[in-house]
């Protein structure tokens, strides 16, 4: 793994992993233009736990995960919205809490196995995420990497304010059908999923485009 921060610049991490997945991570950061999206605000759990909010998507939630809304403290607090966070899913961004629904993952040390899967019903290579308050010990499976909160923000320390949340775009040259995420505490709070296939072509244009915006992003945020 090969984790870049540029000088200068707050709130961006561009991360090689070991196999063929990379991602950005951006305070303020948007998903990618032309794939799929998913705002969580009208989905409703099944009594198992399981969902679909979205065509050639299943979400399943092992206690505790949840869709939530708001915080609870010492359980999940909101992500913070800022930049383009909601860019491709609600239009313009209030600076501040979120106020509608996201997932929470809950903990694996009081629940084992507490966890959130995506299944999806076609391979993808392309995985985005609203990030919120951003801890050390979140998980996210994908393919064959796991990435962790240490990796995706520095510090990664809970912050639920401006530059605890980022919006992080995984591209991965292994196809995946599945992306789990989990948490050793409380916990790993996410909302704005993206998925798709981007064409090829255009695969490092788009991450070189997240680089080149980060100047505006960080004008707009100042």
């Amino acid at each position: 793994m090969k984790t870049f921060a540029i000088a200068g610049v707050a709130g961006l991490t561009v991360c090689q992993l070991a196999s063929a997945a990379s991602f950005t991570s951006v305070v303020g950061g948007s998903a990618w233009g032309g794939q799929n999206y998913i705002n969580f605000d009208s989905s409703v759990a099944g009594a198992n736990g399981v969902f679909s909010p979205a065509a050639g998507v299943t979400v399943t939630l092992t206690p505790d995960a949840q869709l939530v809304s708001g915080s609870v403290s010492g359980a999940y607090a909101a992500p913070y919205l800022s930049g383009d966070n909601n860019k491709y899913f609600e239009g313009s961004t209030p600076e501040g809490p979120d106020g509608t629904r996201y997932l929470t993952t809950g903990s694996t040390g009081p629940y084992p196995g507490a966890s959130i899967t995506f299944t999806f019903t076609t391979p993808q290579h392309y995985f985005g995420l609203l990030w919120g308050s951003i801890d050390a010990y979140n998980t996210l499976n994908i393919a064959l990497d796991t990435i962790t909160g240490a990796q995706v923000i520095h510090p990664s320390n809970g912050d639920q304010g401006l530059n605890g949340t980022a919006y992080v775009n995984i591209w991965s040259a292994d196809s995946f059908t599945t992306v789990t995420l989990s948490s050793s505490e409380y916990a790993f709070e996410l909302d704005n999923v993206a998925f798709g296939v981007p064409d090829s072509g255009v695969t490092v244009m788009l991450l070189g485009m997240g680089l080149m915006g980060l100047g505006a992003i960080r004008r707009k945020l100042s």
